[in-house]
């Protein structure tokens, strides 16, 4: 992306680690999401142009986890984002292995970007939420919720379990109550395991878009606790 941007087109046999070129040759979407220190979510489409051209639009979306120390012993700090870093439509020539850009800033386009922690063990909560955003809206509303789990549920899914979505204002942090047993009584034997944030229909769409939600883990620190984090959204082309 950042070579595009400087010089306009580049050689994918240039790049020692490869570049698979089926991310930019006709064959409709291709994903590529990547864990570990720098993750990210690579969305593609493309299209035949001739013999040897293909047209593709791409985006790179980088999701950045944190976790830190609370302000109390048995607090800890979570968040995750889905940061929209650049999007553009590219022409790929196979002759040559030339991708060249067309139109900068006009990547693909995703709607439903839904991200969030869950999975809590022991006898780990939540006990507040906060979102936060930039994306193509007329307002300042997220949608957010909390997943209510069992605590003996083993859960293999971020976005299982969850209470109805509800409008959040960003930076309006929730908070929920303060220790297990007080979730466990007023959740009916259940407790709050995780959170998520959803644009809903609202988009990631160009450089600078994002979504984030955060919040706070109260532990046993002698059992320590884990968690899971994930995302997942609807996207469209305009090839």
């Amino acid at each position: 992306m950042k070579a595009l941007n400087r010089n306009g087109s580049v050689k994918l046999s240039s790049y020692a680690s490869g570049i698979d070129t089926s991310y930019f040759k006709g064959g409709g979407w291709h994903y590529d999401d990547q864990w570990g220190t720098t993750p990210f979510s690579f969305t593609s489409y493309s299209i035949t142009n001739g013999s040897y051209e293909y047209l593709a639009q791409i985006s790179l979306v980088d999701i950045v986890e944190q976790s830190y120390a609370g302000s109390d012993n048995d607090l800890w700090n979570t968040s995750i984002q889905a940061n929209y870093n650049d999007g553009m439509i590219v022409k790929y020539t196979s002759y040559d292995d030339t991708l060249s850009v067309v139109y900068y800033n006009l990547g693909i386009s995703f709607n439903n970007y839904e991200i969030g922690t869950s999975g809590l063990t022991n006898k780990a909560i939540y006990i507040d939420r906060s979102v936060n955003r930039a994306y193509e809206s007329s307002g300042s509303i997220v949608r957010a919720a909390i997943a209510v789990i069992d605590q003996a549920d083993t859960v293999l899914n971020v976005f299982q379990s969850l209470m109805p979505y509800t409008n959040q204002s960003i930076n309006n942090k929730m908070y929920f109550d303060s220790t297990y047993s007080a979730q466990y009584s007023r959740y009916n034997g259940k407790v709050i395991r995780g959170i998520t944030a959803t644009t809903e229909n609202n988009r990631l769409s160009r450089a600078g878009h994002y979504i984030n939600v955060a919040g706070t883990i109260k532990y046993d620190t002698s059992k320590g606790t884990s968690w899971l984090n994930g995302y997942r959204f609807s996207c469209s082309a305009n090839l």
